[in-house]
């Protein structure tokens, strides 16, 4: 670090030799956390006419509460990887290089000093969380989504302290590993088993009903409410675990690193500059191939998937042998609740003999034309009522009854998924596309630059 000016202002603009944040930075991650919630947000709607709109309600629908739930959603991450790329400058782990010995022979404080981090840390986290939320909620407001006040402050206060009890857990844990890569897995685990506290505890249940966020206090009361006080504890833990630990620490000179060190280089001097660059390039390597069999796997994945569902598109039951099985994307919500709309279908094509009994859904055709509907009589004449199960607002009643001859039938519908159903409706939207398929692209591209940034970024963290 730089000391020319008082530790706390070091600190809290976060100079440091290798890496600087500028006001205007900070700005920028705010306002890229609202865009990347918002564009996750307009992503997600694109699935409203699939199984996502019932089982995730809460994040589907078109209003400001869907946008700020979706905001603490995609903060974690975010600071996580903010987090992950700055561990070695952001943590304690400075302490155990002995970079803080100095600074205490000097007569700094050294609780000044570990007050001076600490507050530095929150500040940043309180101010791009802040920015990032001002920034959702004006967004809503421009797409003309329904704002309700009562709710803001408790989204934004579940939110924040989730955040900044995981920043404060990695600072405590940076103090007790040497390498940034030990304290990633310790920042996982802790999001997995905050995870789990809020399944447990119903948490999540509790920050998805609009109707119990309007009221902030219901944050911390009942049972549900757990998990506030957990993350309130953590970060009251984790600042007297740094308090105690730290000055301890930093009035020791460990020399052992610095013995084997000497040794090395008086052995290998002429080679450590190499070996140091061998490692960095075997590292960015390792990283290229990574990075570059991911993004052929989701490209041959998006053009596999692609070519079936063309071939499924252009092929019909006439082209198949009795038994065989046939997947349709079902495009109307006429089937309810049996079949809803876009989920993928699957029918059996069966023969003018095949015993069919009433309630079942079959795929027939009349006239050229193609149909879905369930069966409500089997007639003495060799024929079948069937109708649909979901008629239109409005309506007449027995519009859509038909009577159709047994061997128009062809197929006799066996199961539905709606999830698979979801996911292709996705992958053919053109956000799916950009994603699934440009994204991948433009990464191949670039990979050399990308995997060497990363490397770099793992190698100082593991100095």
């Amino acid at each position: 670090m730089i000391y020319n000016n008082s530790y706390f202002n070091k600190e809290l603009k976060e100079v440091y030799i290798t890496n600087t944040i500028s006001k205007h930075q900070r700005y920028v991650l705010g306002f890229l956390l609202a865009l990347v919630a918002v564009g996750a947000h307009l992503t997600i709607i694109t699935l409203s006419d699939t199984i996502f709109l019932d089982s995730f309600p809460y994040i589907m629908a078109t209003s400001a509460f869907s946008i700020l739930y979706m905001f603490n959603i995609v903060s974690i991450p975010f600071f996580v990887i903010y987090g992950i790329f700055y561990f070695k400058t952001l943590s304690f782990i400075e302490v155990n290089s002995n970079k803080w010995y100095t600074l205490i022979k000097m007569q700094f404080n050294p609780y000044k000093l570990v007050a001076s981090k600490l507050f530095a840390r929150f500040y940043y986290v309180f101010f791009v969380y802040t920015l990032g939320f001002i920034t959702a909620v004006l967004i809503s407001a421009i797409l003309k989504y329904p704002i309700i006040i009562h709710y803001l402050f408790s989204l934004y206060l579940s939110g924040f302290l989730a955040v900044l009890s995981l920043f404060f857990i990695c600072l405590a844990c940076s103090i007790f590993v040497k390498k940034g890569s030990s304290n990633i897995w310790i920042l996982i685990l802790t999001i997995l088993v905050f995870e789990m506290i809020k399944e447990l505890t119903s948490y999540n249940k509790l920050t998805q009903d609009k109707i119990l966020m309007k009221n902030v206090s219901n944050l911390f009361l009942g049972f549900d409410s757990t998990f506030t006080y957990i993350c309130i504890a953590s970060v009251i833990i984790s600042s007297i675990v740094c308090y105690i630990a730290v000055p301890k620490r930093a009035i020791k000179y460990t020399c052992s690193n610095h013995i084997e060190g000497i040794e090395f280089m008086k052995k290998h001097n002429a080679t450590k500059h190499f070996a140091v660059k061998t490692k960095f390039v075997s590292s960015a390597k390792a990283v290229n191939i990574v990075l570059t069999s991911t993004m052929v796997v989701i490209m041959i994945f998006m053009i596999t998937l692609n070519c079936a569902l063309f071939l499924f598109a252009l092929s019909s039951f006439d082209d198949l042998d009795y038994g065989s099985k046939m997947p349709m994307m079902f495009s109307s919500d006429t089937m309810e609740p049996t079949i809803n709309k876009n989920d993928l279908s699957f029918y059996t094509k069966i023969d003018p003999s095949y015993k069919l009994n009433v309630g079942d859904i079959i795929f027939f055709e009349v006239y050229n034309k193609e149909y879905v509907h369930q069966i409500t009589e089997i007639n003495d004449d060799s024929t079948l009522t069937v109708d649909i199960t979901n008629y239109p607002a409005g309506a007449q009643e027995d519009y859509f009854l038909k009577t159709i001859p047994r061997d128009s039938v062809v197929g006799l519908n066996y199961s539905n998924n709606r999830w698979l159903g979801a996911f292709i409706v996705f992958v053919n939207s053109t956000i799916g596309r950009i994603i699934l398929l440009l994204l991948p692209i433009a990464t191949l591209y670039n990979r050399d630059k990308i995997s060497a940034y990363i490397a770099g970024i793992a190698e100082r963290n593991n100095e």
